[in-house]
């Protein structure tokens, strides 16, 4: 922390002007995601069953983490990571959902 105005005692934090899945949820969800994208088949998406673990393993962990994660940043990120635009919407629509069944399961 830095001091927002010399001899006050207001400080600032200076971070970066870029959000990523890490800064909100930190980074083992952020690894979670590179991991599930280095190693799924970027045309079937999370059909195949160790892409479809390794995407459970993301959402679960990102349910878990408790944080303000949306879709578009989950979906921005996979694009960034090779995505077809198309494939990370799917994606991102398949974390909407499971984020909210998680919730509702957690709330029963």
């Amino acid at each position: 922390m830095l001091p927002a105005i010399e001899g006050s005692s207001i400080t600032a934090d200076l971070t970066s002007n870029k959000i990523s899945v890490g800064s909100v949820a930190g980074d083992e969800v952020e690894k979670a995601l590179v991991r599930f994208s280095n190693l799924a088949n970027k045309s079937t998406g999370s059909s195949h069953p160790l892409d479809r673990k390794r995407w459970l393993e993301f959402l679960i962990l990102a349910h878990e983490a408790g944080s303000d994660l949306h879709a578009d940043l989950i979906i921005r990120s996979l694009v960034e990571l090779g995505w077809s635009e198309g494939k990370a919407i799917e994606l991102g629509i398949e974390f909407e959902f499971a984020e909210d069944l998680l919730s509702y399961i957690q709330e029963r």
